[in-house]
């Protein structure tokens, strides 16, 4: 199977990325069975990206040179314009945002470059199976990257939060559904105007449910470009994605407040069009297995859910986060590295359990202090790079 990792960066983040892959070259045991890929923002970026890489190739010390022998030439990096154009046939109609939260469409920056990479790994690349992320990684055990994408498509999960009892109520079935991220996700391939609680209660796992869960985010190549065509189709076929993208959203303002969230749309397109294939589990429930029932009702937003649980992480709630891993050895979690106490826990966490549990940490950047603090933690000595981006 011809897999691809892809991510989406911009030069704020070149540092952090670059800490992910020699975290990458040093942990992952088959780094030549996957291709990589990186999207940037602009060409002078990707210029910048690749600068910043050989400067550090010259100087790697004995044991990083895998990083220059096994990642590098795996490796391609494509500006978000290019890809745009190789990809649509044209060049967008719609001027493409330049940063997150920059503009009226800065909402829309994140999800258009992670869509466009994970188009141009199956298109391109000719991946089957791309994993799709962002700069803001760590691999922290040693793991096969093909046996990971090989675990993903035997099992075929989606997980998803649901907490409804600590949920306000959805409304009468006839009413309108509210415009949020679920609303705005089925839109980008179904006009949703005019969708009821009802009807929307039918196209999902629940009225309650959050989707962005996991972390571990992964788009088969027919079925996404099932999701591609729907979403052209939907807001004019004559226009690339991007522009559809932007059609969709001006079509109901409130989304573009939202924001364009990829990952739940591509799940909720699954969901509808192709759920036999999927297993949609229930999050919520494993964790409050694992954690108890009062713990998930004192914090319904972080304790009910995956992406978040971490933030919970203390020496009272441990045994239970052993439990969960233990019970789901799921690979990607999240870890912020939050609070004015710097804990260690969350390596210790990472550390106690077997890969591929915990294994590959996303969304979510290693602090420096990190190195220094927490060095008797880590599992040996693991490579890092100074940087800015706060945590």
């Amino acid at each position: 199977m011809a897999i691809a990792l892809a991510i989406a960066t911009f030069a704020g983040h070149f540092r952090v990325l670059l800490q992910f892959f020699l975290s990458y070259a040093a942990n992952v045991a088959d780094p030549t069975a996957c291709r990589l890929l990186v999207i940037t923002s602009s060409p002078n970026e990707t210029a910048a990206l690749w600068s910043l890489f050989r400067a550090h190739e010259a100087g790697l010390p004995r044991n990083q040179q895998r990083f220059k022998v096994s990642v590098l030439p795996m490796l391609t990096v494509v500006d978000l314009p290019h890809a745009v154009l190789r990809l649509d046939g044209v060049a967008s109609s719609t001027s493409l945002p330049v940063a997150k939260n920059r503009g009226r469409l800065g909402k829309l920056y994140v999800c258009t470059k992670k869509a466009y990479a994970a188009r141009y790994a199956h298109e391109v690349l000719g991946a089957v199976r791309v994993l799709v992320t962002d700069s803001e990684a760590y691999v922290w055990k040693r793991v096969s990257i093909a046996s990971l994408f090989e675990a993903s498509a035997s099992r075929r999960e989606v997980w998803y939060a649901d907490a409804p009892a600590l949920a306000p109520g959805p409304g009468r079935q006839d009413d309108k559904a509210p415009i949020e991220i679920k609303w705005c996700s089925l839109h980008l391939f179904r006009d949703a105007r005019g969708l009821t609680v009802g009807a929307l209660q039918k196209r999902v796992p629940s009225l309650t449910a959050s989707l962005f869960e996991d972390m571990g985010f992964w788009y088969e190549r027919e079925a996404f470009r099932e999701y591609w065509s729907a979403v052209r189709a939907a807001w004019g076929s004559g226009r690339g994605f991007y522009d559809a993208v932007v059609q969709a959203h001006n079509a109901q303002r409130g989304c573009i407040d939202v924001g364009f969230w990829l990952e739940v749309s591509w799940l909720l397109f699954l969901f509808e069009q192709r759920n036999a294939r999927y297993t949609f589990r229930n999050a919520t429930a494993a964790i409050e297995a694992a954690l108890g029932g009062d713990f998930v009702s004192r914090d319904a937003y972080v304790h009910a859910r995956l992406e978040l649980l971490w933030r919970a992480l203390s020496n009272a709630t441990l045994p239970g986060f052993l439990r969960l891993y233990r019970t789901h050895p799921l690979p990607f979690f999240r870890s912020e590295f939050r609070g004015a106490q710097r804990s260690c826990l969350p390596l210790m966490l990472v550390r106690a359990l077997a890969a591929p549990a915990a294994s590959l940490q996303v969304n979510s950047a290693v602090p420096n202090w990190v190195w220094t603090k927490c060095r008797e933690h880590l599992p040996r000595p693991l490579p890092w790079v100074l940087h800015r981006v706060a945590s």
